[in-house]
């Protein structure tokens, strides 16, 4: 009977240690998971903020090309006689989980880009999209910089990387493309 309860006990411990591999196994796992999932917000939200800076820039009022002076001008553009959003919100870093970027100026002091603070080294290493294959090889999600260049910047040798207009500019008005010729009317 004694010898009955010693190798319940034994099984039982046996039974705990393997259950508890698993769990460190499982939590592993998870945090990895985690982690590729945030590099992928991280990738998406830069990638929003970058177009948004390109809308701004290019929708300035009479043709005007000027970069924002903060994140809140991208919510929020006050130089027409309509607000125009060119983000729907101000996205948090989801590496840091704050909304405290590193804002990257050009030569005026505008914004033109950000940057994560996080300090971790990036999982993704390879595979990025065109816009961000300068992402390879980062020892630091501090250098994941996402940087708006107009056209002028990106030089006469590369082939421009244009963000997309938005569909719609001001509410109840839009611009829609008529016949081949390339002209656009109002509506």
């Amino acid at each position: 009977m004694a010898d009955e309860r010693g190798f319940t006990y034994l099984g039982l411990l046996f039974a705990l240690a393997l259950l508890g591999l698993a769990l460190g196994a499982a939590g592993t796992v998870w945090s990895v998971v985690r982690q590729r999932d945030r590099e992928q917000q991280l990738l998406w939200t830069g990638g929003e903020i970058r177009r948004a800076i390109g809308h701004y820039y290019q929708g300035g009022p009479g043709g005007l090309r000027v970069y924002p002076r903060s994140l809140q001008e991208l919510t929020d553009d006050h130089r027409g006689p309509a607000v125009v959003r060119h983000l729907r919100r101000a996205y948090r870093d989801p590496m840091t989980d704050s909304d405290d970027w590193e804002l990257i100026r050009g030569s005026d002091g505008g914004l033109i880009g950000v940057a994560s603070k996080a300090k971790g080294k990036p999982m993704k290493q390879q595979g990025f999209a065109e816009a961000d294959r300068a992402f390879q090889g980062a020892d630091c999600y501090c250098e994941w910089r996402f940087v708006f260049q107009s056209p002028l910047q990106q030089g006469a040798g590369k082939a421009a990387v244009m963000p997309a207009k938005p569909p719609v500019l001001e509410l109840g008005r839009r611009e829609v493309e008529s016949g081949s010729s390339g002209s656009r009317s109002r509506r």
